[in-house]
C-alpha cells in the first residue's frame, strides 16, 4: 500500500512540475474569435496575436499563449492562472469590478445578424417572441439579458451559433459588427445579413488581475508607443483593411480532411495522453479505495465512502473548476493547468474504480477469505495474495467501460485551455464552418479509439481465462 502511494504521489509530483521560464507571462484568449485570433494551418494567427508580437519585442519577458474559451478567461485572470487577457474583450462597468483593463485599443459595437430571407426582423425592437444567439460571457449576452419578451440561447462559440442561425435554430445573433462582417466576407453572405443600428459601443482591451498595476501600466506603455510609431496602425490595415482577402477554397473533401488532420492527430495525442495518465492514477486510487471500503477500520470505511459519494455525485466539470479556478483563490497561488486535469480526472475516475473494485472483491466467496484467516494469513495478506488476483480477472470489462467513458470525458478539460480532440474540432469549424465534415472525422476517430480499448479488453479476457484452465 506504501509504494502505491508513493508511486501516486511521485506522478503527481512530475506532472505538477513547473516547466515555464522565468519572466514568462501567460495570456488566455478564446481561439474561436476571427479575426482577433484563430488557427490557420495549425497556428494561432490574428490581430491580437501580431499584437502580442510586438508587446513581446518591447519587453525582456517571453509570452506563453493560454487558449480556452470566452467564459472562463475573466475567472482565470482573476486566479492568476494566467496573467492577462488579450481576446478582444469590451472594457464594461461590469467587468471592471473584478479586472484591471489597459488603455483601450479598438472600438466595438453589437449588431444583429438574420438569415438573407429574413425580413421580419430589421432591429433589435423586432426581437420581441424570437430566439437570439449571443456567445456565452459576451457582453451580448450581457445585454440580451435585459431584453424583454427575447429568448436568449447561448453559445460556447461564434461558429456554433452561426452554424444554429443557418439551421433556424435561432431568429438572429447578437455580436461585435467586426465579427459578423468576418463572418461574411468568408462565405457567410451565402446564408446571412447584418440588420439594424449598432448598439452598445463599447471600448476593447487588455485585462489583468487588479494586483497586477505594475504590468498593466508597463503594457499601456508599449500600446502607446505602437500607436505613435505608426506600428498599430499597419496590424489594423492587415486584419481590417479593404485589403483583406477572402481565404482560399479548400477543395475537395480528401484534400480538407489531409488539411486539417495534423490539427486532429494532435488534439487526439492529447487526448490519449490525458485518459492514459489519469486512468493510470485513477487505478491506484480507486484500488485503495475500493479495499479501505472493505477494510475493519470504521473511520477509513467512512473516508472511502465520503470520498466515492463526493466524486461520483458531482459532475466531472465542477471538480475541474473547483481544481482551476477555486483552488488558487484558498492557496494564494496559481494551479498549473495539465495539473488541474489530470488531478480532476485522475480523482473522478478513481471513484468510480473503487466501486468496480468493491463490488469485485465482494463477489468472491466468502470461504476463500475465512479460509486465508484459518492459515495464519492477515487481511491485507488475503486481499493481496488471495482476493485481489482473482478480483481483476472478473472486473476487467468493467474497467474497460470506465476508460472509454473517460476517453469521452476527457473533452471537459478543454475548458481550461487544452486543445484537445473536441476542441480542436470547434477551433477547426470556427474558420471553416464544416461542422458535418469535421464531427464525422472526430466521430470516427473516437469510435477507433474506443473499438481498440475493446478488442483490447477482449484479448487480455481470453488470456487470463487461458491462464485459468
Amino acid at each position: 500500500m506504501k509504494k502505491l502511494l508513493l508511486f501516486f504521489v511521485f506522478l503527481i509530483f512530475l506532472i505538477h512540475a513547473n516547466v515555464t521560464q522565468a519572466k514568462t507571462y501567460r495570456i488566455g484568449m478564446d481561439a474561436t474569435f476571427p479575426p482577433f485570433e484563430y488557427k490557420e494551418n495549425g497556428k494561432t494567427v490574428g490581430f491580437d496575436i501580431d499584437l502580442i508580437k510586438e508587446i513581446e519585442k518591447n519587453t525582456n519577458y517571453q509570452i506563453q499563449l493560454v487558449e480556452m474559451g470566452l467564459d472562463a478567461l475573466i475567472p482565470a485572470v482573476k486566479t492568476n492562472n494566467i496573467d492577462m487577457i488579450i481576446s478582444g474583450i469590451s472594457i464594461t462597468s461590469e467587468r471592471s469590478k473584478s479586472v484591471l483593463f489597459s488603455d483601450p485599443y479598438f472600438k466595438t459595437g453589437l449588431q444583429l445578424l438574420v438569415l438573407k430571407e429574413n425580413d421580419t426582423i430589421k432591429n433589435i425592437d423586432d426581437l420581441n417572441g424570437k430566439k437570439l444567439g449571443v456567445e456565452l460571457g459576451s457582453t451580448a449576452e450581457v445585454y440580451a439579458r435585459k431584453l424583454k419578451g427575447v429568448k436568449v440561447k447561448t453559445f460556447s462559440n461564434m461558429s456554433e451559433m452561426n452554424l444554429d442561425l443557418v439551421n433556424k435554430g435561432i431568429d438572429a445573433s447578437l455580436n461585435d459588427t467586426f465579427i459578423h462582417e468576418y463572418y461574411l466576407a468568408h462565405g457567410g453572405d451565402k446564408y446571412a445579413k447584418i440588420v439594424g443600428d449598432t448598439v452598445e459601443k463599447a471600448d476593447v482591451g487588455i485585462a489583468f488581475n487588479k494586483k497586477n498595476i505594475e504590468l498593466k501600466k508597463e503594457v499601456d506603455i508599449i500600446l502607446n508607443k505602437l500607436k505613435k510609431d505608426g506600428t498599430y496602425e499597419k496590424i489594423y490595415t492587415k486584419w481590417f483593411g479593404k485589403n483583406n482577402t477572402k481565404p482560399a477554397e479548400r477543395g475537395s473533401i480528401f484534400n480538407f480532411i489531409k488539411s486539417i488532420s495534423p490539427l486532429l492527430l494532435s488534439g487526439t495525442l492529447l487526448t490519449i495522453q490525458i485518459s492514459g495518465i489519469s486512468f493510470l492514477i485513477g487505478l491506484l486510487i480507486g484500488c485503495s479505495m475500493g479495499i479501505i471500503r472493505l477494510c475493519p477500520s470504521r473511520i477509513l470505511r467512512i473516508f472511502a465512502t465520503f470520498y466515492i459519494d463526493f466524486l461520483r455525485g458531482t459532475p466531472l466539470l465542477v471538480q475541474i473548476f473547483m481544481i482551476y479556478f477555486a483552488l488558487p483563490q484558498l492557496l494564494d497561488r496559481h494551479v498549473d493547468a495539465y495539473f488541474a486535469a489530470i488531478t480532476a480526472c485522475s480523482l473522478n475516475i478513481g471513484a468510480y474504480i473503487a466501486e468496480v473494485i468493491r463490488s469485485g472483491i465482494q463477489s468472491i466467496d466468502k470461504g476463500q477469505m475465512e479460509a486465508s484467516f484459518s492459515l495464519g494469513l492477515s487481511w491485507f495478506k488475503t486481499m493481496r495474495f488471495v482476493i485481489l488476483p482473482q478480483t481483476f480477472k472478473r472486473i476487467v470489462p468493467q474497467l474497460g467501460n470506465e476508460l472509454i467513458a473517460l476517453l469521452k470525458d476527457s473533452s471537459l478539460v478543454s475548458v481550461i485551455g487544452f486543445e484537445e480532440l473536441t476542441r480542436q474540432a470547434q477551433i477547426i469549424i470556427s474558420q471553416t464552418y464544416a461542422s458535418l465534415e469535421v464531427w464525422m472525422a472526430v466521430s470516427i476517430i473516437y469510435l477507433m479509439m474506443t473499438i481498440i480499448i475493446s478488442q483490447s479488453v477482449k484479448y487480455i479476457e481470453k488470456r487470463w481465462a487461458k491462464s485459468c484452465q
